[in-house]
């Protein structure tokens, strides 16, 4: 991936768009907010995968960021 003139940002989302395309990402959001309503009639099983995979999503992001900020630190 070439970095070079690119911000924090455009970084952070090359990393985590080389894991998640965007139909994945949409698809996770929108299953999570699906868990967190009370009101959903979907299993408790599913309500489990939805969130884990909703924090697995998180934590990819998390690190995205922390890369992107030392990649970003090295360049300048």
């Amino acid at each position: 991936m070439d970095v070079c003139g690119r911000e924090y940002g455009d970084v952070v989302s090359a990393i985590v768009n080389d894991r998640y395309s965007s139909d994945e990402v949409q698809a996770i959001n929108a299953n999570f907010i699906e868990a967190k309503d009370a009101q959903s009639d979907i299993t408790d099983e599913k309500r489990a995968e939805y969130l884990s995979e909703y924090a697995a999503f998180q934590s990819w992001r998390k690190k995205a960021k922390t890369v992107a900020g030392a990649v970003i630190e090295l360049l300048n």
